[in-house]
């Protein structure tokens, strides 16, 4: 059984003269602490009942064992599955950033009108972004692999991110048409 001195632990009010005062009296653990109870500590310490029945409290509490929980991966599947599932979902993300390259073609390099230009240029800025966070998140999994429930996430936000995109890109090309694309593109990018 270990030994907990009071000496290496830090109790609040319990300064060094009242330290002397329970090793006079033959405390020298919280163990020993806690086993004499709140009435006879009120007189060692000159404390009230409250307070030391808070201190006993407080050094009983330092004596039980923290709960924590370890953090486990999941080892139920081999490292190859994790990998596979990684590859496939880069061949999905490969898809996806066909479709912003296509919608950043079909921006142009000018807008149509000079009037479009603020919304064309940060349509073109949100979807290059876009394309880049798509890339790094291919080589990513490339490397690392996906596990079964990101999988699941990233299956869902490409999904979306794609019929958004497809949809938008339908549209009439219009001062509304970047303002639109800017935003599928920048909502897409927060969500991965």
């Amino acid at each position: 059984m270990k030994v907990h001195l009071l000496t290496e632990q830090s109790f609040p009010g319990l300064d060094a003269a009242r330290l002397r005062a329970l090793a006079d009296a033959g405390m020298l653990t919280v163990e020993q602490l806690v086993d004499a109870g709140p009435e006879r500590l009120s007189g060692l310490l000159g404390f009230d009942t409250k307070t030391c029945r808070a201190l006993v409290r407080l050094a009983a509490g330092s004596l039980e064992p923290t709960m924590v929980i370890p953090f486990a991966t999941p080892s139920d599947e081999p490292g190859s599955v994790s990998v596979t599932r990684g590859l496939e979902a880069a061949r999905r993300i490969e898809r996806s950033l066909g479709i912003v390259r296509q919608a950043l073609a079909s921006t142009g390099h000018k807008p149509a009108k000079k009037s479009w230009r603020d919304n064309h240029r940060r349509a073109r800025k949100q979807l290059s972004r876009l394309a880049d966070a798509l890339a790094m998140l291919q080589q990513g999994l490339l490397e690392d692999g996906l596990t079964h429930s990101a999988e699941d996430h990233l299956r869902t936000e490409l999904d979306a991110l794609e019929r958004r995109l497809l949809a938008t890109l339908d549209l009439q090309h219009d001062h509304d048409f970047y303002r639109r694309l800017r935003k599928v593109a920048r909502r897409a990018r927060k969500r991965l």
